[in-house]
């Protein structure tokens, strides 16, 4: 008695792909589908109203300003977590902030509230000055 193999509808036996042919593409996919989707989470932790709400009064900020100077800029990177459930939520983000005299860390704390963001706290760490710059206790974003 043969063993029972899957045919084709031609007729033709079917192989099972090797695993030395499958784990190229194995591999291959999770080096492209990884970082891709990590930097997807970080492109929408940038766009979001907590980050752009926070970005806003840093560079509003006079001492923020003079600390670092101006132009200011972000880094590439944003980290941290935000969370929203309907109309509620809360963002803890950090973010790096640079100016032409020196780099600073910003670290958020913000709430949600009735679809309204506010910044609970908003700090800029600028360890080149020995400075620790309290941008806002609690803002609440315009209508």
């Amino acid at each position: 008695m043969t063993p029972m193999t899957p045919e084709t509808p031609q007729g033709h036996l079917t192989v099972p792909p090797s695993p030395r042919r499958v784990w190229p593409w194995v591999v291959l996919a999770l080096v492209v589908l990884v970082p891709g989707c990590v930097v997807g989470i970080m492109a929408g932790m940038k766009h979001s109203d907590a980050y752009t709400f926070s970005l806003n009064e840093i560079r509003r900020n006079p001492e923020v300003r003079t600390v670092l100077g101006e132009p200011l800029e972000t880094g590439l990177f944003v980290t941290g977590e935000i969370n929203i459930n309907n109309a509620d939520g809360n963002a803890n983000i950090q973010y790096t902030v640079r100016g032409p005299k020196g780099t600073g860390e910003a670290f958020v704390r913000a709430t949600r509230q009735y679809s309204q963001w506010a910044l609970d706290e908003v700090v800029v760490d600028v360890p080149d000055a020995k400075a620790r710059i309290a941008v806002v206790g609690t803002v609440r974003a315009p209508q």
